[in-house]
């Protein structure tokens, strides 16, 4: 079933107000989880080394030697801007107290994703511009490699927690309107019974 065909489905389906809301609290509660002491730590950490990285990528950047191709430059500014980032994404976790599965974990490997597939562009074309062919060969190789280790999982990992989150929805939105239902023929039955 096509997601089109599924959402026009589901738009189809009458559902209550009552039933909205509590779709929308049960979705909240499952998707986001209070900080753990070790997920505090974490967050920390990653937001004390985002802010360590964009500064000295920064720093690095801003003080780059006339002989350093733009390229390389704009893959320090791009690591700077990416520290800034990480940073902030982990202050906004820390500062609300607990980690939403869906949008924060989303955020952070899509954040990965696209610095990765940015790096990497970089190294080919820097690759590709290096007089020196087995250095130039050299940085492709660099760059494919943490490529592989650093966007592929992240990707995944955006990919299978998006789709996991979506069959847990369907299967909650399923699990109230079934219990709606058995409200509503248990509220006909009393109605229509003996008084």
């Amino acid at each position: 079933m096509t997601s089109k065909l599924r959402n026009g489905l589901v738009a189809q389906e009458r559902r209550s107000e009552e039933m909205e809301t509590r779709f929308r609290e049960a979705v909240e509660k499952m998707t986001t989880r209070k900080l753990s002491t070790r997920l505090r730590v974490a967050y920390g950490l990653g937001g004390i080394l985002g802010l360590f990285f964009a500064g000295l990528l920064g720093f690095f950047a801003w003080t780059a030697p006339e002989g350093l191709p733009f390229l390389g430059r704009l893959v320090l500014v791009l690591g700077a801007a990416f520290g800034a980032a990480w940073a902030g994404i982990s202050a906004y976790v820390l500062k609300k107290g607990s980690l939403n599965i869906k949008t924060d974990e989303n955020a952070a490997h899509g954040l990965l994703w696209v610095f990765m597939v940015l790096v990497m562009t970089a190294f080919l074309v820097i690759g590709a511009q290096t007089e020196d062919r087995v250095l130039g060969i050299s940085m492709v190789l660099y760059g494919l490699a943490f490529f592989v280790a650093f966007a592929i999982p992240a990707f995944v990992s955006m990919r299978v927690n998006r789709m996991e989150s979506g069959i847990r929805e369907q299967l909650l939105r399923v699990e109230i309107a079934m219990a709606e239902m058995a409200e509503r023929e248990t509220t006909r039955r009393t109605g229509a019974g003996p008084s």
